[in-house]
């Protein structure tokens, strides 16, 4: 299985809204399991999004601190805790 966040880069400006999503591959996961997204960096925060029915997180924030950030989103399904690429 595979766990992916996208977009895997933007080229925002500060203030613009962000929108990323965490997607599951090849996993079936119940709708409405968390999946938490951890923006470090600029605009350091943690964001909790949940699965639509086809495995598919959406958040959306506000990148208020000029800087570069670095999104990675986490969750767990059974006993195993899934990590996706960083974006």
């Amino acid at each position: 299985p595979a766990f992916r966040l996208t977009p895997t880069s933007t080229t925002a400006l500060q203030g613009d809204r962000q929108t990323l999503a965490a997607h599951f591959d090849y996993l079936a996961v119940p709708a409405n399991t968390p999946v938490y997204f951890a923006i470090g960096d600029a605009n350091l925060q943690n964001m909790l999004g949940r699965t639509d029915a086809q495995g598919k997180a959406v958040i959306a924030y506000a990148g208020i601190f000029a800087g570069t950030d670095t999104i990675q989103a986490r969750a767990t399904i059974g006993t195993t805790t899934y990590r996706s690429n960083s974006a």
